[in-house]
């Protein structure tokens, strides 16, 4: 049998929630034919939903519903340019004749799909019955195994994986709606949807929004749905209470569908009718409430609890279904995840009551939890602080240990969400051969740790908690570095997210073992109040101190020093900076001095150089005494943004998205247009700061 090389996957033209059902089919297409090209046949807007999918090579829009613009020639039009591509295999997830015939006039040399509609039997090879009662997704994975028997002699895999996905990029992310930015309690409603015996009557949403706003502390109602859907949303507002209309964001007709993805993101809960939005909701992971009155649940509900649960009508009509029982479901799915990320206030009959962290848990209970963070830089080791901060709040009783770099271990001395660090250079003399290793794996399976969180890319960091005998282990995926394997050594892998920020992308980790989890993304840092007086005399000033770091791990990274003089000029000479004092490691002692070399002699004499002169933790307490600092993209900077002084980022080469971890107005960075560090000018640099000393 020939090798696949082209495969057509038709599906649905009109209803995206289909197409967003068949995700699991295109991604098992992809798994038994990996080296085939996978092309979508669909309508616009399905094709959107499924924008960037990783498994679909290119797509072919087609949706023979809009006849004004659609007609007999476009038709063909398709038919000629699915002719081209030469298919092998055409998946048919549609139902219609004109799907069955488009791709037989396309010259798929084996059709697939299900048997008994349409007449279309003789337009198709291999055929599949089409069950009522069975899910859509299991449906179309049908067909998929259909085609498979028809054209391989290999034996199908024993299951498919029948998760539902969407992708989203972090360009998407970043332009989430300004009322949904920042942690808080958004409950979202769609109470829309394609036809009105679907809906549930706009009286019971609004009741159940009441509710929610009366049982939640600052809880707000988000609403979503098409330009189609704003007469019903606005129905319901007017049914609710003033005080649930104070507290409902109405998106409702105002983003286009990526858009409402991506509000989505930003949901506690989210209840809808059954529509192709709950779709997405299941497939972000939001826990959600389906409700349901003549359509099949079986076949639509998609349901997974108790994240993802659905609400049947017994009678088939939606309006038996009473507001009490949804609100009941409701709290059952709000309750355990508000309570797991932190102690909420819940309004009953009238009284406040204090649910403590501990009463509502998800599942796993872990007693002893390790995180490995890289051992040689310490802006990586501090960005992963809210996710040990995330840790501690999720299991408040558990021993949290982490493993990192001696350096990063000094860094985090004093961090109240860790019990115990271990401090590990496997790059460092001292902490080579096989002994100092096979000591600290013994170190680490007689403390019994039951779960390993391994931020850390290396393939011994991976190993570790393996040999360790750590039962649950969930790193980064992709991380080969020469070992094959590696990913194999990990119970659970995630997709690392280039274009994420590292903070978000270390506590996504602590949100696969703890689904529904708020978390505080802020860094922080520890100095006690002698170590804060720990600073060298020459800083003992009246005078404003400005703090500047010339050097970087790498010179790609380094303004100019002709840049920095510049800069220091201007700052003393406009009163700015009463001193100037140069920060920095040992290793950056020659970018000091490139610096020092470029600066004016009445500079000079007001420049403190302290770069490889201070220990860490006495560099921390001088940080805290500047007035603002001005640097590369390094560890330092990252300190400045946990100690909330104020601060500038220059960067150039490197991903500000990934790395900028700044809080405005107090922290702001500067990014080169052309990614190189000489292109971002002093003046541009000085003003930034004096809006920053504003």
């Amino acid at each position: 049998m020939p090798e696949v090389q082209r495969i057509l996957i038709a599906t649905k033209y009109r209803f995206i929630g289909d197409t967003l059902l068949s995700v699991p089919a295109i991604r098992a297409t992809a798994e038994l034919w990996p080296n085939a090209k996978i092309s979508l046949l669909t309508g616009s807007k399905a094709l959107e939903i499924v924008q960037n999918c990783p498994h679909v090579h290119d797509a072919v829009e087609f949706d023979p519903y809009r006849s004004c613009d659609q007609g007999v020639k476009r038709f063909f039009d398709v038919v000629s340019d699915l002719r081209k591509r030469r298919f092998d295999i055409a998946l048919v997830l549609n139902r219609s004749f004109h799907s069955a015939l488009i791709s037989t006039l396309g010259g798929a040399k084996l059709r697939a799909g299900w048997s008994g509609f349409s007449n279309r039997d003789f337009l198709l090879d291999a055929t599949c019955p089409y069950s009522p009662d069975d899910s859509e997704i299991d449906s179309y994975l049908d067909v998929v195994a259909c085609a498979y028997k028809a054209f391989e002699a290999r034996p199908l895999p024993p299951a498919f994986n029948r998760n539902l996905q969407v992708w989203l990029t972090a360009d998407e992310r970043a332009a989430v709606d300004d009322e949904l930015r920042g942690p808080g309690v958004y409950i979202g409603i769609q109470p829309g949807a394609t036809h009105a015996y679907k809906r549930w009557p706009a009286k019971y949403f609004a009741a159940l929004a009441d509710h929610i706003v009366q049982s939640y502390a600052g809880a707000k109602i988000v609403l979503v749905g098409g330009s189609d859907e704003c007469a019903i949303a606005g129905d319901m507002l007017d049914l609710c209470s003033q005080s649930t209309r104070n507290r409902t964001i109405n998106l409702t007709g105002k983003l286009p569908l990526r858009g409402t993805l991506v509000a989505l993101e930003s949901l506690t809960c989210f209840v809808a009718n059954d529509t192709a939005i709950r779709h997405a909701a299941v497939s972000l992971g939001i826990p959600s409430i389906g409700l349901f009155g003549p359509t099949s649940a079986l076949k639509w509900g998609n349901a997974d609890p108790p994240t993802h649960q659905v609400v049947v009508a017994p009678s088939g009509q939606i309006e038996e279904l009473t507001v009490d029982a949804i609100s009941n479901v409701v709290d059952s799915v709000i309750r355990p995840r508000l309570a797991a990320a932190h102690a909420i206030e819940v309004r009953t009959t009238g009284n406040v009551v204090r649910q403590d962290v501990a009463e509502h848990r998800n599942t796993p209970r872990f007693r002893n939890i390790l995180l490995t963070t890289k051992h040689r830089y310490l802006g990586d080791t501090l960005l992963a602080g809210p996710a040990l901060k995330a840790i501690r709040r999720h299991w408040p009783d558990a021993q949290v240990t982490l493993l990192t770099g001696s350096n990063a271990a000094e860094l985090m001395r004093g961090c109240p969400y860790v019990d115990s660090i271990i401090p590990f250079n496997p790059d460092s003399p001292e902490f080579r051969g096989m002994n100092l290793y096979l000591r600290l794996v013994r170190e680490l399976k007689d403390r019994k740790i039951d779960a390993a969180l391994v931020y850390h890319t290396s393939v011994h960091a991976a190993l570790t908690p393996w040999l360790a005998g750590i039962r649950y282990r969930v790193g980064w995926a992709g991380f080969e570095r020469g070992f094959e394997r590696r990913d194999l050594l990990f119970t659970d892998t995630l997709p690392y997210d280039t274009e994420r920020s590292e903070v978000e992308c270390n506590l996504d980790m602590v949100r696969h073992i703890a689904p529904g989890l708020m978390a505080d993304p802020d860094v922080e840092l520890w100095l006690s109040d002698d170590e804060r007086e720990n600073i060298p005399e020459s800083l003992r000033v009246s005078e404003p101190i400005v703090g500047l770091q010339p050097g970087a791990t790498n010179d790609g990274k380094r303004w100019p020093p002709a840049y920095y003089a510049d800069l220091a000029r201007m700052l003393l000479d406009q009163g700015y900076a009463g001193w100037i004092a140069m920060i920095g490691g040992a290793d950056e002692e020659r970018a000091a001095e490139e610096m020092l070399a470029e600066c004016l002699p009445r500079v000079r004499e007001r420049v403190i150089n302290l770069v490889g002169r201070t220990k860490l933790r006495q560099t921390l307490a001088v940080l805290a005494r500047l007035a603002f600092f001005v640097g590369n993209d390094t560890a330092i900077r990252h300190t400045t943004v946990a100690l909330d002084v104020p601060s500038l980022g220059l960067f150039g080469p490197t991903n500000h998205k990934k790395w900028g971890n700044h809080k405005p107005p107090r922290q702001q960075i500067i990014v080169s247009p052309t990614h190189q560090m000489k292109d971002i000018s002093p003046t541009c640099v000085f003003e930034a700061v004096v809006n920053l000393a504003k």
